[in-house]
């Protein structure tokens, strides 16, 4: 049986609720933040603030962005919110930063270059997982072990 790569997704969000599942059921209701500002950077650090936001302190974290498609934002997420949130996820004691992505509507690798998010990943110093050129026994392997999704992007890069 074969597993879709958003069925791997899905099941690594689970594993990682299922890690802090605890304080997330403690926190009652979720609560949205929304902050109006030009700086990026400074907003989104200003949404971790509100959030008292700790959950990457000292791991590893891997992100999924917007890239279905070339088109610039709103349709993909905007270069510089990309590198705000890498830089605030660092800055908030993550260990190695990921970005997993499989685009929808075009070449996954191709868009991640077009848009300027491959090059947002590098300088960050982050990784980049193109999800279309995971191996397929991998994705296979990965329906069983609840870290598999970890060790495929590890070895993806």
């Amino acid at each position: 049986m074969e597993i879709s790569r958003r069925r791997l997704l899905q099941g690594a969000i689970a594993t990682s609720v299922l890690a802090v599942g605890d304080r997330v059921a403690a926190a009652g209701p979720a609560r949205v933040f929304v902050v109006k500002a030009t700086d990026r950077a400074r907003a989104m650090a200003a949404c971790f603030d509100a959030a008292q936001f700790t959950a990457c302190d000292g791991r590893a974290v891997a992100i999924k962005a917007n890239f279905n498609s070339g088109d610039a934002f709103p349709a993909s997420t905007h270069p510089a919110t990309l590198r705000a949130l890498l830089g605030t996820l660092k800055s908030r004691g993550a260990t190695q930063l990921t970005l997993a992505e499989r685009s929808g509507m075009g070449d996954t690798r191709n868009v991640l270059t077009s848009t300027g998010a491959a090059d947002v990943v590098q300088d960050a110093g982050a990784q980049l997982v193109v999800l279309d050129e995971v191996e397929r026994e991998r994705m296979r392997r990965a329906r069983c072990r609840p870290c598999a999704a970890r060790r495929i992007a590890s070895e993806a890069t």
